[in-house]
């Protein structure tokens, strides 16, 4: 006897079997639960967990950045110009009548701007000299604006 396709039970059956069929196919690249350390959350062994897997993660990103050479050097690069613009802004905060000047300082390579407002030429002027005087400026891009009351 030959099932009949059209008779509508048979066809619900078809349509739930090839439902089971296909969750269960999407479900072959689930990786299984973790298993539980300990019943408490929270316990010594749940953080001695939580610690190695942190370990793993920061041995990975290790490997990885030693890894990129060109990465290296970019993130070095950067906390170089961090570092001359920190040294650079310090300076210029230390010159008295500079010290609330409302400014931002960038420094790519050995070349500082120095952004924001001065009440007057003679601030301006001031802030880009001491600029100047931090060892390993051999630029400044002076963009302060001369804005009263800044």
């Amino acid at each position: 006897m030959k099932p009949d396709y059209k008779k509508p039970d048979c066809r619900s059956v078809c349509a739930a079997a090839a439902a089971v069929l296909v969750l269960s196919l999407g479900a072959c690249g689930d990786k299984p639960a973790a298993p539980a350390a300990s019943a408490q959350p929270g316990s010594a062994a749940d953080a001695a967990v939580q610690q190695a897997a942190a370990a793993e993660k920061k041995k990975a990103e290790e490997t990885a950045r030693a890894a990129n050479p060109a990465q290296r050097a970019a993130e070095a690069k950067e906390a170089a110009d961090r570092a001359l613009a920190a040294k650079t802004k310090a300076a210029i905060v230390a010159v008295p009548g500079l010290e609330n000047l409302p400014m931002d300082v960038r420094a790519s390579g050995n070349a500082v701007t120095l952004y924001g407002t001065a009440d007057s030429e003679e601030q301006r002027l001031r802030a880009e000299k001491a600029a100047a005087r931090v060892p390993g400026v051999v630029s400044v891009n002076n963009k302060l604006l001369l804005v009263r009351g800044s």
